[in-house]
Protein backbone atom coordinates (compact mmCIF):
# COMPACT_ATOMS: atom_id res chain seq x y z
CA UNK A 1 0.00 0.00 0.00
CA UNK A 2 1.41 3.14 -0.78
CA UNK A 3 2.22 6.48 1.96
CA UNK A 4 5.04 5.00 3.60
CA UNK A 5 6.29 8.16 3.70
CA UNK A 6 3.44 9.19 5.55
CA UNK A 7 3.60 7.20 8.03
CA UNK A 8 5.37 8.93 10.64
CA UNK A 9 3.30 12.24 10.35
CA UNK A 10 -0.25 10.12 10.53
CA UNK A 11 1.03 8.10 14.08
CA UNK A 12 1.96 11.29 15.14
CA UNK A 13 -1.76 12.62 14.61
CA UNK A 14 -3.12 9.49 15.75
CA UNK A 15 -1.08 9.44 19.08
CA UNK A 16 -0.28 13.02 19.79
CA UNK A 17 -2.60 14.92 18.12
CA UNK A 18 -2.57 18.83 17.05
CA UNK A 19 -2.43 19.82 20.87
CA UNK A 20 0.14 20.20 23.06
CA UNK A 21 2.54 17.41 22.87
CA UNK A 22 2.91 15.71 26.24
CA UNK A 23 5.97 13.53 26.80
CA UNK A 24 3.93 10.12 27.56
CA UNK A 25 1.83 10.52 23.77
CA UNK A 26 5.18 11.62 21.98
CA UNK A 27 7.19 8.48 23.78
CA UNK A 28 4.44 6.17 22.95
CA UNK A 29 4.85 7.54 19.27
CA UNK A 30 8.54 6.73 18.94
CA UNK A 31 8.20 3.75 20.77
CA UNK A 32 5.44 2.80 18.18
CA UNK A 33 7.03 3.84 14.70
CA UNK A 34 11.05 3.01 15.99
CA UNK A 35 11.62 1.24 18.71
CA UNK A 36 8.91 -2.38 18.88
CA UNK A 37 9.30 -2.25 15.13
CA UNK A 38 12.96 -2.61 15.53
CA UNK A 39 12.66 -5.47 18.58
CA UNK A 40 9.90 -7.27 16.35
CA UNK A 41 12.01 -7.46 13.66
CA UNK A 42 15.40 -7.95 14.91
CA UNK A 43 17.03 -4.91 13.87
CA UNK A 44 19.83 -5.23 16.17
CA UNK A 45 20.85 -1.94 15.45
CA UNK A 46 18.51 0.17 15.52
CA UNK A 47 15.15 1.70 17.45
CA UNK A 48 17.46 3.42 19.66
CA UNK A 49 20.32 6.47 20.09
CA UNK A 50 22.72 4.69 21.95
CA UNK A 51 26.63 4.35 20.74
CA UNK A 52 26.64 1.24 18.60
CA UNK A 53 23.50 1.63 16.49
CA UNK A 54 22.68 3.16 13.40
CA UNK A 55 22.21 7.14 13.73
CA UNK A 56 18.86 6.96 12.17
CA UNK A 57 17.26 9.78 13.29
CA UNK A 58 14.17 11.61 12.08
CA UNK A 59 13.77 15.27 12.69
CA UNK A 60 10.13 16.26 12.73
CA UNK A 61 8.88 19.86 12.87
CA UNK A 62 5.48 19.47 15.16
CA UNK A 63 4.00 22.86 14.10
CA UNK A 64 4.48 22.46 10.13
CA UNK A 65 1.32 21.74 7.65
CA UNK A 66 1.15 19.14 5.50
CA UNK A 67 -1.20 18.14 2.92
CA UNK A 68 -1.12 14.92 1.42
CA UNK A 69 -1.38 14.56 -2.26
CA UNK A 70 -0.18 12.23 -4.78
CA UNK A 71 2.19 14.84 -6.32
CA UNK A 72 4.03 16.11 -2.84
CA UNK A 73 4.77 12.51 -2.09
CA UNK A 74 8.59 10.95 -3.31
CA UNK A 75 5.96 7.67 -4.51
CA UNK A 76 5.77 6.31 -7.63
CA UNK A 77 2.30 4.71 -7.06
CA UNK A 78 0.52 8.06 -8.52
CA UNK A 79 -1.89 7.47 -5.71
CA UNK A 80 -2.92 7.76 -1.61
CA UNK A 81 -5.34 6.72 0.25
CA UNK A 82 -4.78 9.66 2.29
CA UNK A 83 -5.25 12.33 -0.68
CA UNK A 84 -6.65 15.56 0.66
CA UNK A 85 -5.78 15.17 4.63
CA UNK A 86 -3.74 17.76 6.09
CA UNK A 87 -1.83 16.68 9.03
CA UNK A 88 -0.03 18.73 11.64
CA UNK A 89 3.39 18.00 11.65
CA UNK A 90 6.08 16.67 9.22
CA UNK A 91 9.43 15.36 8.95
CA UNK A 92 11.95 18.01 8.04
CA UNK A 93 14.95 16.14 8.13
CA UNK A 94 16.49 12.48 7.83
CA UNK A 95 19.74 11.53 8.99
CA UNK A 96 20.80 7.60 8.11
CA UNK A 97 24.06 6.85 9.62
CA UNK A 98 24.94 9.74 10.22
CA UNK A 99 24.42 11.11 6.98
CA UNK A 100 21.69 13.49 6.19
CA UNK A 101 19.83 11.99 3.58
CA UNK A 102 16.66 14.18 2.96
CA UNK A 103 16.75 17.89 3.93
CA UNK A 104 12.99 19.76 4.10
CA UNK A 105 11.69 18.02 0.48
CA UNK A 106 15.13 17.72 -1.14
CA UNK A 107 16.88 13.81 -1.27
CA UNK A 108 20.18 13.84 -1.08
CA UNK A 109 20.89 9.91 -0.45
CA UNK A 110 23.08 8.41 -3.18
CA UNK A 111 21.38 5.11 -4.98
CA UNK A 112 22.95 1.72 -3.73
CA UNK A 113 23.54 3.41 -0.19
CA UNK A 114 20.92 1.28 1.93
CA UNK A 115 22.28 -1.94 3.34
CA UNK A 116 20.32 -5.71 3.18
CA UNK A 117 19.16 -7.33 6.31
CA UNK A 118 18.30 -10.56 6.09
CA UNK A 119 15.13 -11.85 7.59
Amino acid sequence: MPSIESRLALVYAGLVGDGVPNPAALSRWVDVCCTTPARIFGFGRKGHLLPGYDADIVLFDPTRDFSITPASLHETSGWTPYEGLTLRGWPTTTISRGEVIVDGERWLGAAGRGRFVAR
